[in-house]
């Protein structure tokens, strides 16, 4: 068990509302996106959306946020550090868009091949 483990499985994720208006999935896509070593991985999991609307942070905000500092102290893909960033605010950073994910993916391909 890791700390970001311990902390996912701790949380009721059904009690917090999402931004996207759904509740009980953010705990399930969380697990996939800190997991993934590839976008592919990811299987359409995103927090764009859901930690956040418009800059103002949802009901799930919170638990995710504290899941998302557990897990930075592990080994994370780059991807995973950079949707983290995203929802964090850190202005070095922008935010990831299907295109930006698609222009990403081609170029870690054309860089590790």
């Amino acid at each position: 068990m890791t700390p970001w483990t311990l902390e996912i499985d701790r949380i009721d994720w059904n009690a917090y509302a999402c931004a996207c208006g759904e509740r009980g999935h953010l705990g399930d896509d969380l697990r996939r996106i800190i997991e993934a070593r590839s976008l592919a991985e990811w299987g359409g999991a995103s927090l764009d959306g859901h930690v956040e609307d418009q800059s103002m942070g949802a009901d799930v905000a919170a638990p995710a946020i504290g899941v998302m500092m557990a897990a930075l102290q592990e080994d994370l893909a780059v991807h995973t550090r950079s949707e983290f960033r995203s929802i964090s605010g850190d202005s070095s950073t922008v935010k990831p868009t299907k295109a930006s994910r698609k222009r990403f993916t081609s170029e870690f391909v054309t860089l590790s091949g």
